[in-house]
């Protein structure tokens, strides 16, 4: 059995509790508004399985209003795509039924990249795909509607979506590779307009030209030379529309900043790794080893030192610091950036 990655509920919660740590678990994505009375108690879930390339979740909350905002784009700087189905509940002895759907059924596409609000009645099912991930489809999808009947591809799609979430967690690790390759074809295929993905020459080059700036970034982490000016050579484009490319991503200098600080916590997470922790830092350009555990300690809430000991010790590898440490709530926001390298 394959468990979700990330797992957390309010059930355990005093019912004064629940509305406030259901908005702090879902913030790197949306702001929630609640529609009724759920702020004196909100029966709440959300199960995520990491798929490596991608993410597959399952939500159920009522009435709800999650909205994304400019404000918390600046702030959560991540522009994946995130596609779902509104999905009705079922009582345990319906969970086997067939489920007779509804003309009016509609998939939801959204970028985390752009605000949007959207109203959860019950509960959803759907993926969060890098934006890099679609190529130049994501051009097409940006002019295209959020809502997506469920007719023809649309069809085929929630039946995939239905489909993943039964087989999901009899899943071996071992199946989870090809089953990301396959919902990344699924999507390509359904979500193009003509069926079939776009010829890269007929659409504008913008998720192109990312794509390669994003490449550089990662190629060149270790490059005390990286920056602005090293990007627009590298992707032989001008310092203006290298800032419009990462308008998005809080800007280049932060974009770098994150990139570098993910992957000195992947290194001091590997147990093979025997560098100081200084020396992890100033590989991955940080002037000085107090510079780097602060900007260590504002992206992950712990400092360098005591990541490695919680990955020694086999704890989650990533503390939030605006999240309670219980166990639960711990992982969205590094799931999310992770997809983004």
């Amino acid at each position: 059995m394959w468990p979700p990655s990330i797992l957390f509920t309010t059930e355990k919660l005093s019912k004064p509790k629940q509305f406030d740590e259901w908005s702090s678990f879902i913030s790197p994505v949306a702001e929630v508004e609640a529609i009724t009375a759920e702020r004196d108690g909100l029966a709440a879930e959300a199960s995520i399985w990491d798929m490596g390339s991608l993410a597959f979740f399952r939500l159920s909350a009522p009435s709800l209003l999650h909205r994304r905002t400019p404000r918390l784009i600046r702030k959560e700087p991540v522009d994946h795509w995130m596609l779902s189905f509104p999905k009705r509940r079922l009582l345990p002895t319906q969970a086997a039924l067939p489920i007779r759907r509804k003309r009016a059924e509609r998939l939801l596409l959204h970028s985390l990249g752009r605000p949007f609000e959207a109203r959860m009645e019950s509960g959803l099912i759907g993926v969060i795909v890098p934006r890099h991930l679609l190529g130049t489809l994501s051009n097409e999808l940006d002019s295209g509607s959020q809502m997506i009947p469920g007719s023809g591809r649309g069809a085929m799609l929630i039946d995939y979506l239905l489909a993943v979430e039964r087989r999901l967690p009899a899943l071996t690790r071992s199946e989870v590779p090809q089953l990301a390759l396959a919902t990344q074809a699924m999507l390509n295929s359904c979500l193009s307009a003509n069926g079939e993905p776009r010829d890269e020459a007929r659409v504008p080059l913008s998720a192109t030209l990312f794509e390669r700036a994003r490449l550089a970034v990662q190629l060149n982490l270790r490059s005390p030379a990286l920056g602005a000016t090293e990007l627009c050579r590298h992707v032989g484009i001008s310092r203006t529309r290298l800032y419009r490319l990462f308008e998005h991503h809080g800007g280049v200098i932060r974009y770098i900043q994150r990139q570098r600080l993910h992957a000195a916590h992947a290194e001091l997470s590997d147990p093979d790794n025997m560098q100081s922790t200084g020396d992890v830092g100033e590989a991955l350009g940080f002037s000085d080893a107090s510079s780097f555990a602060r900007s260590f300690r504002v992206e992950f809430g712990l400092s360098p030192g005591e990541a490695r000991a919680a990955a020694q010790a086999g704890m989650p590898q990533i503390v939030s610091p605006s999240w309670p440490v219980n166990g639960k709530a711990t992982g969205l926001r590094e799931l999310l950036w992770r997809l983004s390298t």
